[in-house]
């Protein structure tokens, strides 16, 4: 049986990370620069749709309800995906 790893988050650490970035600059990924950034950045298909699924959990986070107190990644993989994207559209 495999065991299962989780890598676990506080409020305050999802908050510096600058989750509210990606809510702020997902627009800029369709036009211009923004567009040329997303298509050339080496995101697979797979990366795009699962960050479709970041965008929506931050939008709730910054916008709705408020961010968790912690929050479970189910890899390390995961976390470091969070952050790659973090940081593409902090550089937008």
């Amino acid at each position: 049986m495999k065991p299962i790893l989780t890598y676990e988050v506080t409020s305050d650490e999802l908050k510096v990370m600058g989750c509210g970035v990606i809510v702020e600059q997902w627009d800029k990924r369709k036009f211009g620069k923004g567009k040329r950034a997303w298509e050339s950045e080496n995101f697979t298909l797979a990366e795009k749709a699962a960050a479709n699924k970041i965008y929506a959990l931050a939008y709730d986070w910054e916008l709705r309800r408020g961010y968790p107190q912690t929050f479970q990644f189910k890899s390390l993989k995961a976390y470091l995906f969070l952050q790659r994207l973090c940081n593409f559209f902090g550089m937008l």
